[in-house]
Formats: C-alpha cells, structure tokens, sequence
C-alpha cells in the first residue's frame, strides 16, 4: 500500500511538471509592439527618467517668506534626483507691501538641496504694474534676490528700462539693472504725460 501511494505521488508531481513546463513554454511573457508610425529608438523616451506632471514645489526664505514654483510637468534623472527639470513653469512670492510678485518661463532648473530655480527661455517677472522680461533668471532663496540675465527689459506705464544684467530682491521689490560692459550704458525712457 505505501509502495503504491509513493508511485501515485510520484506520478502526480511528474505530471504538475509537465503540466507546468507546457504552459511556461507556451506564454514565454512578451510585450507585442505594433508599429503606431512613431519610431521607439528616435523617440524622446529615455530610461533612467522619473517623470510627473502638475508639480509644485515650496520654500521659505530666511524672513519666512514662502516661494512657490508650480509646473505642468517635470522629470528627473534617477542617477541625479537632486535636479529637477520643470517645464510650463509658474512661480510667485507676496512682497511685503502685500502684492504678489509672479515669474513664468519655459522651463526650469529646480535644485531640491539648496532650493535654488533656474529660470530658463522666455522669462517674464510681473508686479503690480511692472513687468521684466529676460532670457534667463535665477531665484537664490537665501539671499532672497533673483538675478537676471540678457536682454533685460524692464517696462511700467511711464517708463522703460533696458539692460544686460538685474538682481531684484523678492521682499522689498527693489531692483538694480546694469550693463555687463562697464563702458556701456542702461538705457532708459520715460514717457510723457498727456
């Protein structure tokens, strides 16, 4: 009798194998690609990216003013997580006669250890009735300032003030525009009243 149910249990552990290797072999595990007409080895996809969209990031100064940086989306490579790289960016700060200072750009640069924002392609500062355009700005929260850089435009309704360099101080809204050439001059108008 123990001999049989030794034979019967053997049978039956061979037979799970065999039922086993059949259906393993048969569904190896694949992905099936069908061609959509975007060619995978050109494409933007790379591996190594944390990827996210509808981002935001929050930090306060050493005057316990919070800055805030949002963005549509953003990503980071996993062998550096410290840069984070945002696009559609949209950042504000309340000065401190209570109005809000506002800076949009293409994209950005955010350092998550020092909290620095490196503000990059079409960057345009709006407060109150000012506005500053520039190619390039960076937001240096413990200095509270961002300094700018090219093409510096600074425009209000009664002036305009070009430069190739700024450093504004994101609590008192103070801003300095100078040119990188001491032999060159700001250039500014003020227009006329009617």
């Amino acid at each position: 009798m123990k001999k049989k149910l030794k034979i019967l249990s053997i049978l039956i552990l061979f037979l799970s194998m065999v039922v086993y290797l059949h259906y393993l072999n048969k569904n190896k595990g694949y992905v099936k690609i069908e061609n959509s007409g975007t060619d995978i080895a050109n494409s933007n996809l790379e591996e190594g990216l944390t990827k996210f969209t509808n981002v935001e990031y929050q930090s306060t100064t050493s005057n316990n003013k919070k800055y805030t940086t949002k963005g549509e989306s953003a990503y980071f490579k996993n062998n550096n997580p410290n840069l984070i790289q945002i696009n559609g960016v949209y950042s504000f700060t309340n000065l401190k006669d209570g109005s809000i200072l506002k800076i949009k750009s293409d994209k950005a640069n955010y350092f998550k250890m020092t909290k620095n924002v490196f503000y990059i392609g079409n960057v345009i500062i709006t407060n109150l009735d000012k506005k500053i355009t520039s190619n390039e700005a960076r937001y240096i929260p413990e200095k509270s300032i961002i300094e700018l850089d090219g093409n510096i435009i600074m425009t209000s309704p009664d002036s305009k003030i070009i430069g190739d360099q700024a450093k504004l101080n994101t609590v008192t809204n103070e801003i300095e525009i100078f040119m990188e050439s001491k032999s060159d001059k700001v250039y500014g108008q003020r227009k006329q009243q009617k």
